[in-house]
């Protein structure tokens, strides 16, 4: 979802795999206490990565409504029914 420049989709994925994360650790815990101590890590991972993803949609409201320039290598970024660029230092 980053690589389409959808922050917004990117965190409603992130949130599932965070509940996903979640559910899974409880059920691996009730079946085997082990198996639920190794899933525990994956828990506080994927919720940095979710943490980390609203952030990004949070500081940067316009990142849905841009795209890449193929041209230019993902550098500079053009706004969808504009020809604004940000440029990335120039000098």
């Amino acid at each position: 979802m980053f690589k389409a420049h959808r922050p917004d989709l990117a965190l409603i994925d992130s949130s599932l795999m965070l509940g996903a994360a979640i559910a899974t650790t409880v059920a691996f815990g009730r079946i085997s206490p082990a198996a639920g101590i190794l899933m525990s890590p994956v828990v506080p991972w994927v919720g940095f990565a979710t943490a980390l993803n609203y952030w990004i949609l949070r500081n940067n409201p316009h990142a849905s409504t841009m795209k890449a320039d193929p041209k230019d290598g993902d550098i500079s970024l053009l706004f969808k029914g504009g020809n604004q660029t940000s440029e990335q230092g120039s000098g």
